[in-house]
């Protein structure tokens, strides 16, 4: 997705010191948000977690109102876009060589417009091809649930396939399923919805959260437990979630075949009709 426009510290740009702490260490952290009819989805959910993160990391975190009417520049610089991905990004500032830092470091943040992936509508109709990678997730307890930076492990884990597959699943050292490259992961068995835990890795995705809220609301049991690769290929639905695709069913994960089944099919609709959010009618 071309970078239609940016804001940074406040001025229309698209340049970082060399000094900035998240581009020579990944310190800080970020949010993927979509625009529709020009405001932000679940905003006060991905501000929240912003939040936290920088609490996390003990960055001061951007006034809400500011972020929001830097979106609302770019929206209007972008002539108006309707629909789009708006990201932020808060580092910790520049500073000298070294991982240690000064507690008065003035944060550096990125705003910026992407206009919006634009996927077959079969990913949601029918379903993805999602591929087991190799790369492992690292356990780190302090850094799970947040969205910071450092999105190494991710960059391998992408680079496993070219266009065969639409995501990959990651595991952690034990072979446990934490989540996929760029969405958080669902299964369904004997009509149990199922989600990995996250303790020692993965991200707490805005969606993730919301399917488990539509769950309890229209009661269907939903739990957060380790899962191991055996239970993904004996699940019986699986489907993947983040803020910019909603939900996408599964299809097949390697040679491994999946229906498009009515508890998949419920909780999309439940998305739609609670939210007013349909995925599959934002990139056209």
């Amino acid at each position: 997705m071309a970078v239609l426009n940016s804001i940074v510290n406040g001025e229309l740009s698209k340049i970082i010191s060399i000094q900035d702490r998240g581009f020579n260490y990944g310190d800080g952290l970020f949010e993927t948000i979509a625009l529709v009819n020009q405001q932000p989805v679940f905003w006060n959910e991905h501000y929240q977690r912003l939040l936290k993160g920088c609490e996390v990391l003990g960055i001061d975190c951007p006034a809400e109102q500011k972020l929001k009417g830097d979106i609302e520049k770019l929206i209007h610089l972008s002539r108006n876009i309707n629909t789009a991905v708006a990201k932020i990004m808060v580092t910790r500032g520049n500073s000298e060589r070294g991982y240690q830092y000064n507690d008065n470091l003035v944060p550096n943040v990125i705003v910026s417009l992407s206009a919006y992936p634009s996927y077959p509508s079969s990913y949601w109709e029918e379903g993805v091809k999602v591929k087991l990678c190799e790369t492992r997730l690292s356990s780190q307890q302090q850094l799970a649930g947040i969205k910071h930076l450092n999105r190494l492990e991710q960059v391998l884990a992408r680079n496993e396939w070219q266009d065969e597959y639409q995501e990959g699943l990651m595991a952690n050292a034990a072979g446990n399923i934490i989540e996929a490259v760029i969405s958080n992961v669902f299964i369904i068995k004997d009509n149990i919805v199922q989600t990995p835990l996250i303790i020692n890795a993965g991200v707490n995705g805005i969606m993730r959260n919301i399917v488990l809220k539509l769950c309890k609301a229209n009661g269907i049991m939903a739990v957060e437990d380790k899962i191991s690769l055996e239970q993904v290929l004996a699940a019986d639905e699986v489907f993947l979630t983040n803020s910019i695709i909603g939900i996408w069913p599964v299809k097949h994960i390697n040679s491994q075949a999946y229906i498009l089944g009515l508890i998949t099919k419920n909780i999309m609709q439940f998305l739609i009709e609670d939210y007013s959010v349909d995925y599959a009618t934002f990139s056209i």
